[in-house]
């Protein structure tokens, strides 16, 4: 039955550049921008710019390596809308870096409808990339992600809308950022973190760490805190912390603007 699906997305290619043009036109074709146009603009982009192919091979290997349900390399060519995003994602970034910021911006508008992926063709994005599940998730104009990171699905690198220029968070190399998060501001990530659903402040948490996750506690230990949002700092050195807010302190920040924010740190040994 999928003979010819396999055929027309495969085995027909001679190379995994051509396999994803074919693929990404056909994504991404709409009545106004039929399917053989953007297979011209994709093709052209492979063509000046091979490390694209080279990113895409690297986003391949993160995800077969990453995701335990995945136990195929040609899944993500075939089925992951969010391997699909980001390499039309890479497209969009060569189009703006060449100055055609309208068809850039055309690209990243068929992206965010086809995929529910709406990410900035100027922000920069490194490879061994994993979007997982990939919906709602957000990535801003000047949002940097290094290398080797994975991002669930409802993530937002965003600002503020209280400032302009360099605006967005920078995420370091191996960072993973649980289904939900919402990170805004120019701010800085450690490296090889995790980082599960909270919201940063741009004011109060410029830098983190590195090698920590942070994630927001249960609703049961925010009611015994009396406070709506908890920061809590994870050593890496448990593999499987507590849902709750038992073995750590709670350290509320003086500032008035921040008196519903606790920050939590296990207690040392």
């Amino acid at each position: 039955m999928l003979a010819s699906f396999y055929h027309a997305t495969l085995l027909k290619h001679e190379n995994l550049g051509s396999a994803l043009s074919y693929m990404l036109a056909n994504k991404l074709a709409s009545p106004i921008m039929p399917a053989i146009a953007i297979r011209e603009v994709v093709e052209e982009a492979y063509a000046a710019d091979p490390e694209m192919i080279a990113s895409a091979a690297c986003d391949i290997q993160a995800v077969r390596t990453r995701d335990p349900a995945v136990d195929k390399y040609s899944t993500p060519l075939l089925y992951l809308k969010g391997f699909h995003a980001l390499q039309a994602y890479r497209i969009g970034h060569w189009l703006w870096t060449q100055g055609r910021r309208a068809l850039a911006i055309f690209l990243q508008n068929q992206v965010s409808v086809s995929f529910q992926v709406d990410i900035h063709p100027a922000a920069k994005i490194g490879r061994g990339i994993m979007l997982d599940h990939a919906t709602g998730i957000v990535v801003g104009e000047t949002a940097v992600i290094e290398d080797d990171v994975s991002i669930l699905q409802s993530v937002t690198l965003g600002g503020t809308g209280k400032t302009s220029g360099d605006r967005h968070p920078k995420i370091r190399e191996g960072v993973m950022i649980g289904a939900g998060a919402k990170i805004l501001g120019n701010m800085k990530s450690g490296v090889a973190r995790r980082l599960a659903p909270v919201r940063w402040y741009c004011s109060r948490f410029r830098r983190t760490p590195p090698r920590r996750a942070y994630r927001r506690v249960s609703s049961a230990s925010r009611r015994a805190t009396s406070r709506r949002w908890i920061w809590i700092s994870i050593s890496t050195a448990s593999t499987t912390p507590s849902s709750t807010a038992t073995g750590f302190d709670v350290l509320p920040f003086a500032a008035a603007k921040h008196r519903n924010v606790a920050r939590i740190r296990r207690n040392a040994p």
